[in-house]
Formats: C-alpha cells, structure tokens, sequence
C-alpha cells in the first residue's frame, strides 16, 4: 500500500534548507536596510534618530533643547509566498542535486519577492526632481534632500557615481562604509570598463548579497551587480537605480520563513507551500538618491 505520508526527516531537512538558502542566498538585500525598533500587532515600527548637536554650557542659563528632529515610520506586515508540489514517489526517488534545487527555488523565490518590494519602497522614497541648490551644496532640492542626478537623455559615465555620492554627502549622510548601490547588468558592465572602478576592491564575504553576486568598494561605496528584473526601465528608454545609506530603508523580519506540506488526494501529490511574514520600509529621504541614464546599446572601454 502506498502511503502518502512525507518522512519527517524529509520535512525538517526540507525546511532547515530552505530557511538557510534564504537567508544565506536568496534576500540580496538583507545587508542594506536596518531593522525595526520593534513590532506592534500587524504593523512595524522604526524609529528614527534626526541629526543634533551639543552646545556649550553657560553658567546660570537654562539648557537648549536638543531639536533633533525624531520621527516614526510605521510599515504594515505582509506575507509573501511561494507554492510548489511534490509527488509522493519523488520524495524516495531524488538524488542529492534534485533535493538543492527544490529547496532552492521556493528559496530564491521569496527572497527576490523582498528584494523586489525594497526596490520598490526605494523607488518611492527617492526624488525623481533635479538639484536647485547652490554654492557648496548644489545637488540638493528646495527640502534639502538630494535631487534627481542624471536624466531621460544622458549617457551612463563614471563621474555619475561620484556625483550621487556628493549628493548623500550634501545631506550630511553619514560616510561609514554602509552605503549601497545595486547596478544593472549594462551599467555594471560599464563602470568595469573604467580601470577607476575596475581597480578598486572587491568587497569582502560578509555581506549577504556576496552569496551570489559580486562587488566593488570604491570611494565610500558598495557597488554591485543585481538581477536587471529589479531596475525600472521606462519607454523612454532609460534605467533608474538608487544609491542609499543603510539607514534610509528598512525590513522587518517578523516571522522565519515557514513551510507547509499537505496532501492532495485529488491531485495524488503533495502540496508545499512556504510563506515569510515582514515590511519593508523607506525612512529617510535625504539618505536615498537616484540616478537615471539612457540604458546603453553597448559597452566602451575607456
């Protein structure tokens, strides 16, 4: 008689793999955003820290107020999910290679479900205006966040990077080796067509989107290659992407991806479906710029 019970050694090793591939490989962008304060019913909270300075003490003066301009973002729980099958005769009749690749894609699949709502909440939070600003600080718009660098009709070149990480610094963004830029394929081409950034060093292992992409440390900045699925390209045929400080966005991890098996008799197979619980998040708007360029038609060494 044939049973339609999965051993439970299947499931746990199933789900522990599964769980690490996530975290290990699938959620690129786990290492670019902070995490929340804390969790309240169905909603996360992130509190913010505004910049403030120390004043001076004077003798028989009443302290000033630290004005440091604090604030809460609130982003709603949600749940992403992912559901394949398994029928009852594969579980005894995977080799080790079938057993990495169904743990694998459920895996790869919600992390790039994440990865594609940061990517988003980037998208929203960063200004798609020009710089009005003058004198030492011009790539910042009338509210002193960074404006827009680039446009609809300009060409990708190297110096278009360094403007964006000027324009974070007009806004006094924090320069500490936590800012991130994620490039499409043609863009991340280019700028290794540049001995600048080709020269520059490779980042090193401790950061989650390393599991399965690569990476340049130049100027302040880790630059590095992901899926061109996560950039928005327009009929007007240009790429957006943004450069951010860590804590300009964020994701809150409520729950560790869950799995979940049941039987379909109908169907004669097993059902698997696996789900993770969080929210993203876009916090700061001054720690967030953007970039648009035409998407190039080829690659020039410079």
């Amino acid at each position: 008689m044939m049973s339609n019970d999965v051993p439970n050694w299947f499931k746990t090793q199933y789900n522990d793999k599964v769980r690490q591939k996530f975290q290990a490989k699938g959620f690129m962008m786990k290492s670019t955003v902070t995490s929340e304060t804390k969790i309240e019913g169905s909603k996360a909270i992130f509190r913010i820290m505004g910049k403030s300075q120390a004043h001076k003490k004077k003798r028989g003066q009443a302290a000033r107020k630290n004005n440091s301009q604090k604030k809460t973002v609130e982003a709603h729980l949600e749940t992403w999910e992912f559901f394949d099958t398994c029928e009852t005769y594969d579980v005894s009749r995977m080799g080790p290679g079938e057993k990495e690749n169904l743990t694998t894609s459920g895996a790869m699949a919600l992390g790039r479900g994440v990865d594609h709502a940061i990517f988003d909440a980037g998208d929203k939070l960063s200004s798609t205006n020009a710089g009005t600003g003058a004198g030492v600080k011009p790539l910042l718009d009338a509210d002193g966040r960074p404006g827009m660098i680039g446009g609809n009709n300009k060409d990708f070149v190297l110096d278009l990077l360094l403007m964006m990480n000027t324009a974070l610094q007009n806004a006094d963004v924090p320069w500490d080796g936590n800012v991130y830029c994620p490039l499409p394929s043609l863009i991340w081409n280019q700028c290794l067509a540049y001995k600048q950034f080709n020269n520059a060093d490779w980042t090193g292992d401790q950061l989650s989107f390393l599991r399965n992409t690569v990476s340049k440390f130049w100027g302040g900045v880790h630059y590095f290659l992901a899926p061109d699925e996560y950039f928005t390209e327009v009929e007007e045929g240009h790429y957006d992407f943004n450069m951010w400080h860590k804590e300009a966005m964020g994701w809150s991890n409520n729950k560790d991806l869950q799995t979940i098996w049941d039987w379909e008799n109908d169907f004669g197979h097993h059902s698997i479906r696996m789900e993770v619980e969080g929210a993203e998040a876009g916090l700061m708007e001054e720690g967030i710029v953007r970039c648009r360029v035409k998407i190039p038609t080829e690659i020039t060494l410079q």
